[in-house]
């Protein structure tokens, strides 16, 4: 936790204190906090007294220690512990039983005794049993109720957000195992249960901020933390128990003891071994070959080595992918000198010149980053030339390229888009937040949307394929607008990004109706999105042996993948089944090269034509798929 960035306090004023002790009243803690956010006796000199719970007194930590009364007075309403701002003071332990003369404040929402004239250590070797509590509360305010007190938490925590933890030594953990960005479960507007607003709600009432009660920032090693590595998204804290405190708006919970975690494994990059290609979108997270001096507008690595790191973890990542064509993302816009860089690293972890790029366009804009095409010559070739949609609603024009897979009448137009982000910088009417959990510029993206829906209607009825970075959670009015304008969005629901302990996609795989039958659900691979920063290729305040070359926070999106052209010989429910194959499922129809067909079963028993079932997961769940003979 970072507190000294804040305005510093006064110091204590013990004039005359010897001749005015008398009359110093006393105060139990319980009725210090009240049932108010803030103290009625803020500013008021008091004497109180109670048990040390947590020491956190050092002047790289909150330069204080945590209070408890010994009994507490039964009301839930009010809390019976408080924080002690004593910087330079008394050193004092937990069990301690102490008496403590101090000034009543209001820090930023945090009621505390700072100014403190006297401490009197009375005992020492007591016990506070923490108060057990789940994390799911009526409102975020009930946590106001156990400011300053020792809480042991009756939930398993999950690990929703680490973007803190190397810079503050905080973790964002939830009693759901992956909270949703509201738009990515729920509508903008409106109040109902499945509301944007309802979904940031309970994300809300769902967490805290597990903080190291620090104010060292950047730190080499955490105390407890033997394998940092395995921190990430979705892993599993168990006995998490400490105090609770409140600071930057948030209430937080400084652990007295490290939780046991159980990590999460990564998944292994998806494999379409039933269709006969695949496409990837991938946002490369600015990979730039020129380096960033702080002025030169640059906005990837700062050093050669930076960049040696970042180019290695993108081409394992791109390698393990295996994809026939990539649509990219982030990439400098200089010419075809970063995208070729980064096929060629690609070429050296496959051993041989398998990739090329799309190259030779005049750059469209005048963005730093664009995006970019690559793809497997040995499969596909390009089909005449690639071509930028011109205009200036764009920030990054998208790219557009149609393909043919060799040997085969197969043809493919691809797009790759990245939209306006949400910043808010510049700003102005509708482009302003509008308050309804689509962010800033969703006018804007719409627009976008609607502008490369129009520039792609000469194309008719030809295969489309529009991949990207949106910038667009699903329920935002520029995806629904690409359904809508009929765009199957082939992998809704999948994850490829996370913001504040919150997760959503924001890159798709579109097709129209002409591709539909052809390509698969996408699939998201998880490699960045729940990993911690810490194991990106920044080489800033980092621990040099957290460092893999492997696809682990290789970028802060995940890439989404899709299998095109199914092999024959397989058909597949219309639908998707989340429950193991039985006979209740027998009379589900299949399709079979864009048709459909009989029921695959007679009675639960299989049919002659049919010789087994296959599982296949896929990012709606698992699907069960009937192999014929």
């Amino acid at each position: 936790m970072q507190r000294n960035i804040l305005p510093a306090r006064s110091s204590a004023l013990l004039t005359l204190v010897c001749c005015i002790i008398a009359q110093i009243p006393e105060r139990a803690l319980y009725d210090i906090q009240g049932t108010a956010k803030s103290s009625s006796y803020n500013g008021e000199i008091v004497k109180t007294s109670g048990i040390v719970t947590a020491d956190f007194q050092d002047s790289l930590q909150l330069s204080g220690y945590f209070l408890q009364d010994s009994a507490g007075d039964g009301d839930s309403t009010t809390s019976d512990g408080i924080f002690v701002y004593d910087p330079g003071g008394i050193d004092v332990n937990p069990g301690d039983y102490i008496e403590i003369e101090a000034t009543v404040a209001e820090y930023f929402g945090l009621t505390e005794l700072k100014d403190v004239s006297a401490v009197s250590i009375i005992s020492a070797g007591h016990v506070i049993e923490p108060v057990s509590r789940a994390v799911l509360v009526d409102t975020v305010r009930v946590w106001e109720h156990y400011e300053g007190m020792l809480v042991t938490l009756l939930d398993t925590m999950h690990i929703a957000g680490l973007y803190n933890f190397n810079r503050y030594g905080q973790i964002v953990a939830s009693g759901s195992r992956l909270p949703m960005s509201p738009t990515q479960r729920g509508e903008p507007a409106g109040n109902n249960p499945v509301s944007a607003g309802a979904v940031d709600l309970s994300n809300g009432r769902n967490r805290l901020v597990l903080d190291d009660g620090s104010s060292k920032t950047y730190q080499a090693s955490f105390p407890g933390y033997a394998n940092i590595a395995a921190l990430c998204a979705g892993g599993i804290l168990t006995g998490v128990s400490g105090v609770i405190d409140f600071a930057f708006g948030k209430y937080r919970l400084h652990p007295v003891s490290l939780p046991h975690l159980v990590p999460h494994n990564s998944p292994g990059a998806p494999v379409f071994v039933d269709y006969r290609m695949s496409v990837a979108c991938f946002n490369v997270h600015n990979y730039f070959i020129t380096i960033d001096n702080g002025t030169n507008g640059a906005r990837g690595a700062d050093s050669e080595a930076e960049r040696n790191r970042q180019r290695s973890k993108l081409a394992s990542a791109l390698f393990q992918l295996q994809a026939d064509i990539f649509g990219l993302v982030e990439v400098e816009n200089n010419g075809d000198t970063a995208l070729i860089d980064l096929i060629n690293a690609l070429n050296d972890s496959v051993g041989r010149a398998k990739y090329a790029a799309i190259t030779g366009l005049d750059d469209a804009d005048g963005d730093r980053i664009k995006v970019g095409i690559a793809y497997n010559h040995l499969e596909v070739a390009p089909a005449g030339s690639a071509r930028h949609i011109s205009d200036p609603l764009f920030e990054r024009a998208p790219l557009v390229q149609r393909f043919t897979r060799n040997a085969t009448p197969d043809t493919l137009l691809v797009v790759v888009v990245h939209l306006k982000s949400k910043s808010c910088r510049g700003a102005t009417g509708l482009d302003e937040d509008q308050n309804d959990y689509q962010g800033c510029y969703n006018h804007h993206r719409t627009m976008q949307v609607r502008r490369l829906i129009d520039s792609l209607e000469r194309f008719g009825r030809e295969k489309i394929l529009i991949m990207g970075d949106f910038n667009a959670y699903p329920n935002e009015a520029p995806v629904k607008l690409m359904e809508s304008s009929g765009f199957s969005n082939r992998g809704r629901g999948e994850i490829t990004y996370e913001f504040d302990g919150a997760f959503g996609q924001l890159d798709y795989i579109f097709v129209n109706d002409a591709l539909m039958d052809a390509c698969s659900d996408g699939q998201a691979w998880n490699i960045n999105s729940r990993a911690s920063p810490l194991l990106d290729y920044n080489l800033e305040h980092r621990d040099s042996g957290l460092f893999s070359p492997g696809p682990c926070r290789s970028s802060d999106h995940d890439p989404i993948v899709a299998g095109l052209f199914a092999a024959p010989g397989r058909i597949r429910y219309v639908d998707y089944l989340r429950t193991d194959y039985s006979p209740s499922h027998a009379r589900k129809l299949f399709r079979i090269d864009g048709k459909l067909l009989f029921p695959g079963t007679d009675n639960g028993k299989l049919l002659p034509s049919v010789k087994g079932v296959v599982v296949v997961k896929n990012g709606s769940g698992v699907s069960r798929e009937l192999l014929l003979h």
